[in-house]
């Protein structure tokens, strides 16, 4: 009896590497070389990274003539839309919300400047969306993903990463207007341009250490001296919020109201723009899954993206609720922290 019981004895213990827990079995933790705390720490530095995208959105779609509480909701409310059906089904380490660029284009171009009502650039928005899906779940976009040169691979990363430093920049007062040279660096005479310099130098350095929750830690530092650190308006940098929590309201001017018909009866003049945010869209998810999944070496032996007709169809779902909810297009965002996550075998 007790030469038969030392097998299983043995057979009960769990192999090197294997999961041992639900969330390590569903999003297969161990296998990937990373465990929940460390996943933990990287969904908290990823949101700390992106959450500015709450206030920012609205500020800008706003100027469209929106209502700015509903639009942080909406914000708010695509954003768990889009992140939860990426970890969910596409089981990717990416975080989903509306885009920057696409919300400028939106409001500043769109309706702004062509007089096109917000009701019928969201519908435009919704109908990108669904030629989003079919394009996804007919795999169209997987086989230009997996055709794309390594060079343009590297090329794409590089200008989405370009794209998000700039808006950073020119948020920060780092990066400024110049009527001969179009952009200028600004007055390192300014305390919000040094702070911003201080955080360009500190972040890397911390990344490059290995130091634990690099990013996060050089937020919070950065937020922390910015209560200390006259602005431009005359106010601190960092200033204290009116109210620390307020109770979430439904984005009810804004949910659904969608004009479809006045779409479609000017479809000659959406048509271009409808070319735009696909093109525009479809390369830059592309390009966030490249570089994420790359960083984070989560790439397949062949280089392809894992899951990948899963995760552009989750993009393309999120762009259709988006609209629906109350903004505009919704992708994957970069603003991701793969130093957070160790070397591991692809998926």
């Amino acid at each position: 009896m007790d030469e038969m019981t030392k097998p299983q004895a043995a057979s009960a213990e769990p192999a090197p590497g294997a999961a041992t827990g639900l969330l390590d079995r569903a999003f297969r933790l161990t296998e990937r070389g990373t465990g929940v705390g460390r996943e933990m720490m990287a969904g908290a530095t990823t949101f700390a990274a992106m959450a500015y995208i709450i206030a920012v959105n609205p500020a800008i779609m706003s100027n469209a003539g929106m209502d700015r509480a509903d639009l942080v909701s909406a914000t708010a409310l695509a954003a768990i839309f889009g992140s939860v059906m990426m970890g969910l089904w596409a089981n990717l380490p990416l975080a989903v919300a509306p885009a920057m660029g696409s919300n400028v284009i939106f409001t500043y171009v769109i309706v702004k400047q062509m007089g096109m009502p917000w009701q019928g650039a969201l519908a435009m928005v919704a109908f990108t969306g669904v030629l989003f899906l079919i394009l996804s779940l007919s795999k169209l976009r997987e086989k230009v993903a997996k055709d794309v040169p390594e060079a343009l691979k590297i090329g794409i990363q590089a200008a989405v990463g370009t794209l998000i430093v700039f808006i950073a920049l020119r948020g920060a007062g780092f990066v400024v207007q110049n009527p001969s040279t179009y952009i200028a660096m600004g007055s390192l005479r300014s305390p919000p341009v040094l702070l911003t310099l201080f955080g360009l130098l500190l972040t890397p350095v911390l990344v490059v250490r290995r130091v634990p929750a690099a990013l996060i830690l050089s937020i919070v530092l950065l937020t922390v001296i910015g209560f200390f650190v006259p602005g431009a308006n005359g106010k601190m940098v960092t200033s204290m919020p009116s109210a620390i929590i307020s109770w979430p309201r439904w984005p009810t001017s804004t949910f659904m109201a969608l004009d479809v018909g006045y779409l479609f009866s000017h479809i000659v003049v959406a048509l271009p723009l409808l070319f735009y945010f696909l093109c525009a869209e479809f390369f830059s998810t592309l390009g966030t899954l490249i570089g994420v999944t790359g960083a984070a070496n989560l790439r397949k032996p062949d280089g392809s993206i894992p899951n990948a007709t899963a995760a552009f169809a989750t993009d393309a779902t999120a762009s259709i609720v988006g609209p629906l909810l109350g903004t505009s297009v919704v992708t994957a965002y970069i603003e991701r922290s793969p130093a957070c996550r160790p070397a591991a075998a692809p998926a």
